[in-house]
């Protein structure tokens, strides 16, 4: 190899060294793993020069293999295990390292045909965790103008070693998320049930609530913010005495500031709970539901602009709740004789006092958002209390 050569089969190799430095940086400078995992797969095609990556994650309780990313492809892609060449892979826990994937036995021509793509070569790696276990497998589809090398392979193991990291971490704090989502949805399932008209009412406002957010183009970042704020938003009726949260009929004026107490027990309840840095605005949020736009709200009397967003969504949605439920007594003074019964108020009739305290008990452009997608919040109401009754 002369001079030349030996000069630039260095600087490839010191390219890649680098690349692989970037991945492992990757690990620690995405806001969220979505973005990590797009990061990596787009990085080991770089590292091993090829067309497009794939990372198949292991589904183990149904025995198959689902992209979490592949390049060049929007439909998730899902395979039995021995299945195909990931597939395969993934079964024998081993690399597997194809130079002509058309007369391989083991390649599914199928996904070329749909897409009017040139499979060539391939090089399939498992995907471990610390401990050895089977995570899921690397898929890399057509090296640049060459062949892939033993190089190649020494690089596809350093990459899924990384990636069986990231994905050991993913998982870990899946399990820890899903953990806290059933405590909570336990919890507040819990405070619902001690009063039948009530029970399912914490997850429908979150459902409300979530739909609105969509339909105001929420950010990601708040939408988990907004579902454990609508979750305990009526925490603090554990502060209520039985005989009060459970009455039937209308409140005393005595037992009605008892009941108004229990957002700011909700705000107070949650302050002393460790919540994750991302949830820290829960509490205020959650306490903040029964404020109003035009400060006559409770506890602390808040105006438009000193009530957080997420909590006048909340309110949008706890107010489209009672107003659609039946409840133990008469929630709307209103002077339409409907308004006197206990059963859920007919649709024009909810939308009719939603509208009339737009700007005023509720947020406007709320109010008008929800009034624009009724059709679809009306189907939402119908699916939620099909639901409860089964």
């Amino acid at each position: 190899m002369s001079q030349k050569q030996t000069i630039s089969s260095l600087q490839a190799d010191l390219k890649r060294y680098r690349q692989v430095q970037e991945m492992a940086l990757l690990l620690n400078s995405q806001s969220s793993f979505d973005e990590l995992f797009r990061a990596i797969v787009s990085q080991v095609s770089l590292i091993i020069e090829v067309d497009r990556t794939s990372l198949f994650l292991l589904d183990e309780d149904k025995h198959q293999l689902w992209t979490k990313v592949a390049e060049g492809l929007s439909k998730q892609i899902t395979i039995a295990v021995g299945v195909g060449l990931a597939g395969k892979c993934a079964l024998q826990g081993q690399p597997i390292l194809v130079h002509d994937a058309a007369n391989h036995p083991d390649f599914d021509s199928g996904w070329d045909d749909k897409l009017g793509y040139k499979t060539k070569t391939v090089l399939c790696y498992p995907v471990f965790n610390r401990t050895g276990e089977l995570k899921g497998v690397l898929q890399m589809i057509n090296k640049r103008d060459d062949l892939f090398n033993i190089q190649d392979q020494e690089l596809a193991e350093v990459c899924a070693a990384q990636v069986g990291g990231a994905l050991e971490n993913f998982q870990l704090i899946e399990e820890l998320r899903c953990g806290f989502e059933s405590f909570i949805r336990t919890l507040t399932e819990a405070l619902d049930a001690k009063h039948k008209l009530t029970a399912g009412h914490s997850n429908r406002v979150t459902e409300y609530s979530l739909f609105l957010a969509a339909k105001a183009n929420l950010g990601e970042d708040l939408i988990d913010v907004l579902k454990y704020s609508a979750l305990l938003h009526d925490l603090g009726k554990i502060a209520v005495p039985d005989q009060i949260l459970t009455k039937d009929g209308r409140f005393t004026p005595r037992e009605l500031e008892v009941m108004k107490s229990h957002p700011f027990w909700t705000g107070k309840i949650l302050s002393r709970m460790h919540l994750p840095r991302n949830l820290i605005k829960v509490p205020e949020i959650a306490a903040s539901h029964h404020e109003r736009i035009d400060g006559r709200g409770y506890p602390q009397g808040l105006a438009n602009g000193a009530i957080p967003y997420l909590a006048k969504i909340i309110a949008v949605a706890d107010v489209f709740d009672a107003l659609s439920s039946r409840r133990d007594y008469p929630k709307y003074d209103g002077n339409k004789p409907e308004d006197s019964g206990r059963e859920a108020l007919k649709m024009d009739r909810v939308f009719e006092i939603m509208q009339h305290g737009s700007g005023t008990q509720l947020d406007a452009e709320l109010v008008a958002l929800t009034l624009k997608h009724r059709n679809e919040l009306e189907q939402l109401w119908f699916d939620l209390h099909v639901l409860d009754d089964e």
